[in-house]
């Protein structure tokens, strides 16, 4: 049996509100995105990984991996190279 508190129930409906949020907000901004439904949208953004280096002179850079259309199509849009 698992027993939540009342304050971790209102969490996880806020954070699923916020979810559908962001992919509602998707599926606005990009037109390709229209017809895909949110669990491969879902997959699609687990599958992302990013690494962040951290080289000698403390800048990091960051390196992308994973990439499938609808990530590539998200970064792009959005100025990431």
């Amino acid at each position: 049996m698992r027993v939540w508190t009342d304050a971790s129930i209102y969490g996880a409906v806020i954070i699923g509100f916020i979810a559908q949020l962001f992919i509602s907000l998707m599926r606005y901004e990009f037109d390709e995105l229209k017809s895909k439904s949110t669990k491969f949208m879902k997959n699609s953004l687990l599958n992302l990984t990013v690494t962040v280096d951290y080289m000698k002179n403390k800048v990091k850079r960051y390196i992308y991996a994973n990439f499938d259309a609808i990530n590539t199509l998200i970064l792009r849009q959005k100025g990431m190279k």
